[in-house]
């Protein structure tokens, strides 16, 4: 089939929602089918158009230069233009433009992965999203299928949405599993590492990570993979604390590199205030890592598939609670869980797929 997939952002952009457009773009190329992404380009260095692991990629020049609200005006017009020219289209990201788009000018199969967390990152944004769920309930109404990231997410999105209960369906994030067995660890000689890996953005909470190491002894260092607007405000931070000859900041690193910082880790921590779905906690529990997470709905799902290698805490933790937790979680050895890989996310996304084919060509698949 031909499946277009819209997105904000796609790589070399790194998060969350950008693993799992990527994984399910080439997923579905390695299953034959014809795959066009279409993205932004806040960065014009990057080519309008290139080809990825056989996967069109479709960039288009954003009219705006802050962060969020980002406008492509050619992105719209190339949906309206070719609205039936896919099987499927399938938009990801509640909280950006580009769904909205596709879900305005789309004809037939329309698939929304919302990734929906149902506030923003600012307190101004965050007023602004009762009156975008005007546009919300069009995007949850023109879809012919809505897919949450987990449990938590199709609970909020009922709620938010009730019309769309009837159309969703729960398809979890995934790990490159064999991937990330693969990878080779680091040798860090006799220090236990903490990891924190994703958007250094003010919500993600790596500050919190940070401060907790004045509570823990030498032997624990933290490297943080990723870059975004708080970098330099981090590594601020932890010279004020003289803890910088214990914080790395890796900056963006590839995959590969990545999947040897999740072999290498003892502890994984996230604190952050917003996620829809925590890939990364997975990717890190598939790589033999514990994982300390923020007690928020998206990291009760990881708990739920990675069991006593998951320890929760209050987002409100002390830094020295934090600190304990971390210690609790170096000492634990708990089995490992079973984390759900890709193929299988793109297995139960494909007979989405086909229900919403038959959807629209007025025949169900039984």
């Amino acid at each position: 089939m031909r499946v277009g997939l819209v997105t904000p952002r796609y790589r070399p952009a790194i998060g969350g929602v950008e693993t799992h457009v990527e994984q399910l773009a080439t997923g579905l190329v390695a299953a034959g089918h014809d795959v066009e992404v279409l993205t932004q380009a806040p960065d014009s260095a990057l080519p309008a158009e290139e080809q990825h692991a056989g996967v069109l990629i479709r960039r288009f020049r954003v009219l705006t230069d802050g962060e969020h609200y980002r406008f492509a005006p050619g992105l719209l017009r190339v949906l309206a233009r070719c609205a039936g020219g896919w099987d499927v289209l399938h938009a990801h990201n509640y909280h950006a433009l580009p769904a909205l788009m596709a879900a305005l000018t789309r004809r037939g199969a329309f698939i929304l992965t919302p990734h929906y967390h149902g506030m923003s990152q600012s307190s101004f944004r965050d007023v602004l999203h009762r009156p975008y769920r005007i546009a919300g309930a069009l995007m949850m109404r023109r879809a012919s299928r809505v897919i949450a990231v987990a449990p938590s997410e199709a609970a909020l999105i009922e709620r938010h949405f009730p019309r769309a209960g009837q159309k969703l369906a729960i398809v979890p994030n995934g790990v490159d599993g064999p991937e990330i067995a693969a990878a080779r660890p680091f040798d860090t000689g006799d220090k236990r590492v903490v990891l924190a890996a994703g958007r250094l953005a003010d919500y993600k909470r790596v500050d919190a990570t940070i401060r907790a190491l004045e509570h823990l002894d030498a032997r624990y260092v933290l490297r943080v993979s990723g870059d975004g607007p708080m970098r330099s405000r981090l590594q601020a931070l932890a010279r004020e604390l003289g803890a910088d000859d214990r914080v790395t900041f890796l900056g963006h690193v590839a995959r590969e590199e990545l999947y040897g910082w999740f072999r290498t880790a003892d502890v994984f921590v996230t604190m952050s205030e917003i996620e829809a779905m925590g890939i990364t906690a997975l990717e890190a529990l598939a790589g033999g890592a514990r994982v300390v997470a923020s007690d928020i709905p998206a990291h009760r799902d990881v708990a739920e598939l990675g069991g006593k290698r998951v320890r929760l805490i209050s987002p409100a933790a002390s830094p020295a609670q934090l600190a304990a937790a971390i210690e609790e979680a170096a000492a634990n050895d708990a089995p490992a869980q079973s984390i759900p890989t890709w193929d299988e996310v793109l297995e139960r996304t494909l007979a989405v797929y086909d229900d919403a084919i038959a959807q629209s060509s007025g025949t169900r698949v039984e």
